[in-house]
């Protein structure tokens, strides 16, 4: 009796779940992360491949984020404030400040924003004349660079990489602006 019961429960069917209908996916979108979760800095400068940052063969810092909110820079000196061997030459105006890694400075320094050489040096003697709310990311590789950008990174490489329109936009905007205004106490008058 017990081996006939057993094949009469094997035959039993079982009913089958109605089909979903077909959804698009979008294959191309990212997955949504979980908000507690946090990715380790990837390192893009130091070898002109995308690495971790604790994988790299070279003194790096990273500043993005929430890192850049919190100092809110209005020059190239707040922008590197507190980077270890990094310091800002200063001048009579901001376009006049000269980025120092380990105390090399000029041509000694590669500087890039969004991937492109600022090479340029003229009679105001500056590098930097981009606004630091405009920067998105900020990349510093200490040491000698020049096997990957010439003899000019003897002291290092600061890559800036510049917001994005997405960052200002939103999913549904088709335009925007930015306006940007302080109050300095020390003349009494407006600044920009």
């Amino acid at each position: 009796a017990l081996a006939a019961s057993l094949p009469a429960a094997a035959q039993e069917t079982v009913p089958e779940a109605e089909e979903a209908p077909a959804v698009p996916v979008d294959e191309t979108a990212p997955e949504p992360l979980d908000p507690g979760f946090r990715l380790a800095p990837i390192s893009i400068t130091a070898t002109r491949t995308p690495m971790p940052l604790t994988r790299v063969p070279a003194s790096v810092s990273i500043l993005e984020g929430e890192a850049l909110e919190v100092l809110q820079p209005n020059d190239l000196e707040d922008l590197l404030f507190g980077l270890p061997n990094v310091s800002v030459q200063l001048g009579p105006r901001g376009a006049g400040q000269q980025p120092l890694i380990r105390g090399l400075g000029a041509e000694r320094v590669v500087v890039l924003v969004d991937g492109a050489r600022q090479s340029f040096q003229s009679g105001h003697n500056g590098r930097f004349v981009i606004d630091p709310e405009l920067i998105g990311r900020v990349e510093v590789v200490r040491g000698t660079g020049s096997a990957l950008y010439g003899s000019g990174a003897l002291g290092g490489v600061l890559s800036f990489q510049t917001i994005r329109p997405r960052d200002l936009l939103g999913a549904e905007d088709g335009f925007g602006g930015w306006v940007r205004g302080s109050y300095s106490s020390a003349d009494q008058g407006p600044g920009g």
